[in-house]
């Protein structure tokens, strides 16, 4: 994900004269591709809450808004008293 790897997709066949054929490199790259950016997600996810976390535990008045609208989609604690 992201041009980095984050594992390792192994494909073994229970039958000893069974090979992969092309449509299962695909079908396998495309699983892998997508157990990666499922697990990258993640990962972005959980430090976004440890993020935000952090900024609720501050005192200091944090508002993040989109630039765009000038919407405001966070402000922390500290903001609000």
């Amino acid at each position: 994900a992201r041009g980095r790897a984050l594992g390792a997709l192994t494909l073994a066949a229970a039958e000893s004269r069974h090979h992969f054929t092309d449509g299962d490199l695909r079908l396998a790259q495309d699983l892998a591709n997508r157990a990666a950016i499922a697990v990258d997600n993640a990962r972005l996810h959980r430090e976004l809450l440890q993020f935000r976390s952090t900024l609720d535990r501050t005192l200091d008045c944090v508002f993040m808004f989109d630039a765009e609208t000038l919407r405001f989609f966070y402000v922390n604690q500290g903001a609000v008293e």
